[in-house]
């Protein structure tokens, strides 16, 4: 048995949608409690007409039938996972976003169950499935203080990951050998799939912006790492053809500067790959991933000319990059502050061809241009 009794994720907000589900959810069981104790046949004609049938479910059902449930070990069990997991991913979702995501999820999770069971089902699981899917995606570092009682009890925290890749296995391995018993298991996996899918889209298209700490900016981060180790057994391959050794040399030597985090040796070393290279250009860049955090080191450290020519190495290495637009604005910006380049920082932007769908890059986009605008005003001579 393992149950979760909190996080040890701070709140930004009062998760004030969460408190109303739940309160919700536990009104309406204890309504059908006390209507059934007097009008049983009634109760559960009206429990059956909002419960979600197999065969052929009326449509409000998907919705209706998240808030019912069957006894008290069902509704106490669906809330409190929904306390412990809701508020978190309501704090990132904020307040309508969540409401819209965890009806979704449940009407998701209850179209998983239609398609692939017969049998009727109620409660609020396949909706708070979609929540814990979400929670692996936005917050799999965050650690949950389970009770657990196998042989022993007692209570430690676990990551969350492998609490809720617990849940999903079993359900899982439960399905699959049959013992879901009258568990709704395809609706918890439809649940799980809705919610992970969501998240991952969300962050994905940047409509949620990363914490840094999220599943989404973990791979990012290991496909660096990837790229950074293809990038540094590259320069122990032999020199290809057209490439001097001196060039090959002195690209290694930033690599290996780059790889220390030695801002002095980095552009010292970038300034003698530029000498070779005889300026930006793709002779003059690493991999893509290494040449923009080249960049921005270059620029942190005050070398914005250096910075400059790497951001521009980045652009003609790699015209096609999807980091292309945030390293424009890094370059313009760098021409317009720091170098007074104005006719460069034009250049440099002209390459934008579409709005980014990144607000805060657009915000960017629109003041280097209102002062270019400017620039360009100030310059005219007066009639």
């Amino acid at each position: 048995m393992l149950i979760p009794l909190g996080t040890d994720r701070a709140l930004h907000r009062w998760p004030v949608v969460t408190w109303v589900l739940i309160a919700v959810n536990i009104l309406v069981f204890a309504g059908f409690e006390a209507y059934g104790r007097n009008y049983a046949v009634a109760a559960n004609e009206l429990f059956d007409r909002l419960a979600l049938a197999g065969d052929d479910p009326r449509w409000y059902t998907f919705i209706t039938s998240q808030f019912l449930h069957i006894g008290f070990m069902h509704i106490a069990g669906n809330m409190l996972v929904l306390w412990v997991f809701g508020p978190n991913v309501e704090d990132r979702f904020g307040r309508v976003g969540f409401l819209v995501f965890y009806l979704g999820a449940g009407v998701l999770a209850g179209g998983t169950h239609v398609v692939l069971e017969h049998a009727g089902a109620a409660g609020a699981s396949g909706a708070i499935a979609g929540v814990t899917g979400a929670y692996i995606v936005l917050f799999p570092r965050t650690s949950v203080r389970v009770f657990y009682w196998f042989i022993i009890f007692g209570v430690r925290w676990w990551p969350a990951f492998v609490f809720i890749g617990i849940a999903i296995a079993r359900d899982v391995v439960f399905t699959g050998l049959g013992w879901s018993g009258n568990v709704a298991t395809f609706a918890h996996m439809g649940g799980y799939a809705a919610g992970f899918a969501v998240a991952m889209a969300l962050m994905a298209t940047k409509v949620l912006p990363s914490e840094g700490l999220d599943l989404f900016a973990m791979i990012k981060q290991q496909r660096r790492r990837q790229e950074f180790r293809a990038s540094a057994r590259e320069q122990s391959r032999p020199v290809p053809a057209g490439e001097s050794d001196a060039l090959a040399g002195a690209r290694a030597k930033v690599m290996e500067q780059l790889s220390a985090g030695d801002a002095g040796g980095v552009s010292s070393a970038y300034q003698d790959l530029l000498a070779l290279a005889g300026g930006p250009g793709k002779q003059a860049a690493l991999a893509s991933r290494q040449q923009q955090q080249l960049g921005m080191l270059l620029m942190s450290t005050g070398s914005r000319g250096l910075a400059a020519d790497a951001f521009e190495s980045f652009l003609l290495a790699y015209p096609k990059d999807t980091e292309g637009t945030g390293v424009r604005l890094l370059l313009a910006l760098v021409c317009i502050n720091d170098l007074g380049q104005p006719a460069r920082a034009a250049r440099t932007l002209d390459g934008i061809t579409s709005e980014p769908s990144d607000p805060q890059q657009r915000e960017v986009l629109a003041r280097l241009r209102a002062q270019l605008a400017a620039s360009q005003a100030a310059s005219q001579p007066a009639m």
